[in-house]
Order: C-alpha cells, then structure tokens, then sequence
C-alpha cells in the first residue's frame, strides 16, 4: 500500500501548528506566547534594571554625604570650607576628609562584604 506521509495533516495549518497555537490568535497573543515560550529569564531583567538603578543613585549621593557629614560633625571645620573644599585655598582640608572619607568606606565595604563571603562559604556555589 502507500505510505502517506505523516506530517501531511499538518502542513495547511502553517508556521504555528507543530506548538498547537491557532492562527485566529491575534498578534499580541502570538507575541506573549513566543516570549513566554523563548524568553523565561526576560522577567528578571527589569528588577536588576531597577536595583541598578537605584544603587547608581544611592551610591552617588551617599558619597556626598559622607564627605558633607566627615567635614561637618568629624574634623569640625566651618560651614564656609566644607561648602568650597575644592578650591585651592582649602586644599589641605579637603585631603584631610578625603583620606578620613576612604578609611571609611573601606570600613563599609568590609561590614558589607564579609557576611556575604561566610554565606557564600556555607550555601556554597
């Protein structure tokens, strides 16, 4: 007898059979499933995309407010230095705090980074 080929049943219902989707899907439903069908890991894009950006933020302006605070509370200069540190006449103020500011940042980066190492140690990779 002859053999009929198998797939034949399925070539008029075209690109989209062989996933079961019909073509009276509208073109946003076509889009949705190819996304969700191809793209599982597009989800997790946009929450680094904010805490990125938040951090970019954060981590600016947290700067500037340690060497405002340093200046300010910790080597007690006046009001009218700590507002114009980098002009020339206040050089020697300002690398006082700039050096007093990166002590104390490297002291964060410590508090910040150890826990998550013994984490890492423990969970493992």
């Amino acid at each position: 007898p002859d053999e009929k080929n198998p797939f034949e049943f399925y070539s008029h219902f075209g690109r989209y059979a062989a996933l079961g989707e019909n073509e009276d899907k509208s073109w946003w439903q076509k889009l949705s499933s190819y996304t969700k069908s191809k793209l599982p890991v597009f989800t997790v894009k946009p929450l680094l995309v904010i805490y990125m950006m938040s951090w970019a933020v954060t981590d600016s302006v947290g700067t500037q407010l340690w060497i405002d605070k340093t200046c300010r509370v910790n080597l007690n200069f006046t009001d009218a230095v700590c507002d114009d540190l980098t002009s020339p006449e206040n050089n020697d103020a300002n690398n006082k705090v700039q050096a007093l500011v990166n002590t104390y940042k490297l002291y964060a980066n410590y508090i910040d980074d150890v826990p998550q190492m013994l984490i890492s140690l423990y969970l493992g990779p």
